[in-house]
């Protein structure tokens, strides 16, 4: 018997945004081995670029980072584009409730630390 949604990630293009560079490391891994196209960004400065430059399906982004912060790549993007692909917020610390990052035009927030599992099962939730 064959699973119809087995690997129903596969294919989808994802940015990572996260200054912690043992964590983009081990999202990138992960997300790669299960089908995803994934690029990957230090900070929201250098997400913009890439977001002007690629369509993705998802973003995830830590929210604290220096150079500009998770929220205001968000904002900027709610500004700047016209439609913007799904929004996870990776949050470790926030001056934000999950309401508020909500009505900001975050899809979902994923709370630090969370395993492998749980990042893809998010991910599946918005497909």
């Amino acid at each position: 018997m064959s699973s119809m949604n087995a690997n129903y990630i596969s294919g989808k293009s994802i940015l990572i945004v996260e200054d912690e560079i043992d964590l983009l490391e081990i999202f990138e891994e992960n997300l790669v081995s299960e089908g995803c196209l994934v690029q990957k960004a230090k900070n929201g400065k250098e997400a913009i670029k890439l977001a002007e430059e690629n369509k993705f399906d998802f973003i995830l982004s830590d929210i604290r980072m220096p150079e500009l912060d998770g929220t205001d790549f968000l904002k900027y993007l709610t500004t700047n584009f016209k439609s913007i692909p799904k929004f996870i917020f990776l949050s470790g610390q926030s001056n934000f409730t999950d309401d508020e990052l909500r009505s900001m035009g975050a899809s979902d927030i994923l709370h630090k630390p969370f395993n492998l599992n749980q990042l893809i099962e998010v991910i599946k939730k918005h497909v």
